[in-house]
């Protein structure tokens, strides 16, 4: 039997099952096959009714048998408690739930607890991941998501001849030849690196962010250890497809894998800021191209203060509404029309500078959008906005993948009541981004995978609504939400319309205008030749033309007995020596013949058409 296992990830094996059973849906493990036996080698065999057993504390243990026959993987997870009906952050916006929204509770605290400590110990992967599910409500139950957002706050600091050693292999040089000043103390910490101040020699001051040595090696290895793991539950079990745990995967590896290239940010950084060019009181900074390679991002300082401060600069009630409107729009143009989504929007990465504009400073995870998609996402927006339930349904199910359990009239029932109830709050209560965290959990739980930009899109409103209410408390969101998008549309449709779109659109107009003379002239010669073929893929004709048969044989069966019947009455009338049950002979057999065709019929008919049923 051939398994994906390789006996050098044994270890990450055992440690990313325990995770993924800690914080699995409960609907997971509904699914699970319990029959099926996990294989190592061709060796001893153990059910993964243990592995589940672990999961809920029992004393069974699942075991991957190593080659000596030693356990390499024996489970231990303690007893965990998951709440039923994968209890969420919108979980009151679920009428199919019984049970209401309620606060975590001890125990669920503390195991959030234990999965902190567990992400953190099996390193910056794993650290990562955490900080990733924190934005996926329809994936991870919500009693792990405030522990989440706690996670890389504990990372340790790389010592400085380990950050020189990345600049000499970088650049050949040391920091200190490099800058005339280098901070040795970071500005901040994360698992995949650290941020440090610096000054270049013509006196500009710059933030240095430094990739850690070999980091992208072991993510490497933690990602293929992973993807065997799925790739085994997609053999055994058939969660992996119905809940595209591998889909979700390939979002995750494409996320991690792009924040290990500063190359990328850097060019992130460059998009962003010409994509925002026209808005005043947003600064992004300036990557300093010389000093930027795959594992080192040097771009410009700038100074300010975080917005929790900002009470402290000084700014009037009518500058502050101006700053909650540019950032909210910046990110709202950023998703909906020039394709990206900061899957790690952060409040402590926004500051306010002593001018009164804002600094938007991390762009390390940004996901791009196709823009097929922004555009399905910009009608999402506006249907919620304008709390029309239908075409809300309509346009997620045209973006959904169904699963083979899907319930469209029980997600149409669900969607309708979240969107009626976002409708009915009052106006300082309204959250779209709430709205959107909540459609992505009900299409998961009424069996459609939706793609991982909508949960993001609404973990990214829900970021940028706190962001704005800590500029303004009075910013009204979703009032702005309407002014926004009719703006993106009317630009979106400009665009459409541009010189160079409608030159494209003139290109293929003529290339289709070139290539109609010669296939008209196909066409005519295939009629003159008796050629032309006409292909309709439609009902069987032999069936349809049978059953035409029998209903013609059934009907004129029927006429003969009638005539036979109408004509045996009338022979009744005409004396007759020969008599049958003292009625004239011949009237009695056309009648009895009749009369036994007639039941042979009917039984044909029910016996027959039961059959071909």
């Amino acid at each position: 039997m051939d398994l994906p296992f390789k006996p050098q990830h044994l270890k990450r094996y055992k440690e990313i099952t325990q995770l993924m059973l800690k914080i699995a849906h409960p609907d997971w493990l509904k699914k699970i096959d319990t029959s099926s036996h996990v294989f190592v080698n061709n060796l001893p065999n153990a059910s993964l009714e243990g592995i589940l057993a672990g999961k809920f504390g029992a004393a069974a243990n699942a075991e991957l048998v190593s080659e000596n026959g030693g356990s390499a993987f024996s489970s231990s997870a303690g007893p965990l408690t998951p709440r039923p009906g994968s209890a969420s952050l919108y979980q009151s916006f679920s009428p199919h739930d019984d049970d209401p929204l309620q606060p975590p509770t001890e125990n669920e605290i503390a195991q959030s607890q234990e999965l902190l400590a567990e992400l953190e110990r099996m390193g910056p992967t794993f650290v990562r991941l955490g900080q990733v599910l924190a934005s996926r409500p329809d994936v991870l139950p919500s009693s792990y998501l405030p522990a989440l957002s706690q996670l890389g706050d504990h990372s340790e600091a790389m010592a400085l001849d380990v950050v020189n050693s990345v600049f000499v292999t970088e650049f050949g040089q040391s920091s200190a030849s490099l800058f005339r000043n280098f901070h040795p103390i970071p500005l901040s910490v994360s698992p995949f690196g650290q941020t440090h101040s610096a000054t270049l020699h013509d006196g500009h001051k710059v933030i240095v962010k430094v990739l850690r040595p070999n980091v992208r090696q072991q993510v490497l290895d933690d990602l293929d250890a992973f993807s065997e793991i799925v790739r085994f539950y997609d053999q055994y079990t058939h969660i992996a497809k119905d809940f595209d745990i591998y889909g979700n995967l390939t979002v995750f590896r494409k996320i991690i894998l792009s924040e290990l290239d500063f190359r990328q940010e850097a060019h992130s950084l460059r998009a962003i800021k010409e994509n925002l060019k026209d808005l005043e009181f947003i600064i992004i900074p300036t990557p300093v191209d010389q000093f930027c390679t795959t594992r080192i991002l040097t771009m410009n300082v700038i100074e300010g203060k975080k917005l929790s401060e900002i009470n402290s600069v000084g700014l009037s009630r009518v500058r502050r509404g101006k700053l909650a409107e540019q950032v909210f729009y910046a990110y709202m143009k950023q998703i909906l029309e020039d394709g990206f989504v900061d899957g790690d929007l952060d409040p402590d990465s926004v500051l306010v500078t002593k001018e009164g504009k804002i600094g938007l400073l991390n762009f390390g995870m940004v996901v791009r959008i196709a823009p097929e998609v922004q555009e399905r996402l910009l009608q999402l927006l506006g249907s919620v906005a304008e709390s029309r339930p239908e075409m809300v349904s309509d346009i997620i199910l045209s973006l959904a993948e169904k699963r083979p359990n899907a319930d469209d009239s029980g997600f149409r029932k669900a969607i309708c009541t979240l969107v009626l109830v976002h409708r009915d709050m009052a106006v300082e209560h309204l959250e779209c981004g709430r709205v959107f965290q909540g459609i992505a959990l009900e299409a998961s739980r009424w069996g459609f995978d939706l793609p991982a930009e909508v949960a993001m899109l609404g973990t990214a409103l829900v970021k940028v609504d706190e962001i704005s209410h800590l500029i303004d408390p009075n910013f009204d969101a979703n009032a702005f939400i309407h002014t926004s998008i009719s703006e993106i549309m009317k630009r979106r449709m400009a665009k459409a319309l541009s010189p160079i779109h409608l030159f494209q659109n003139a290109m293929e107009t003529a290339g289709f205008l070139e290539r109609l003379p010669s296939k008209l002239s196909q066409i005519i010669s295939s009629v003159a030749d008796n050629d032309l073929q006409v292909t309709v893929h439609a009902i069987d004709e032999k069936v349809l033309i049978s059953g035409f048969q029998k209903i013609a044989n059934r009907i004129t069966t029927g006429l003969i007995l009638a005539a036979l019947i109408m004509g045996a009455s009338n022979l009744m009338q005409v004396p007759s020596k020969f008599m049958l049950f003292g009625y004239p002979g011949i009237a009695m057999l056309c009648f009895l013949f009749a009369a036994g065709v007639g039941f042979f019929l009917v039984l044909e008919i029910l016996i027959g058409d039961r059959k071909r049923q």
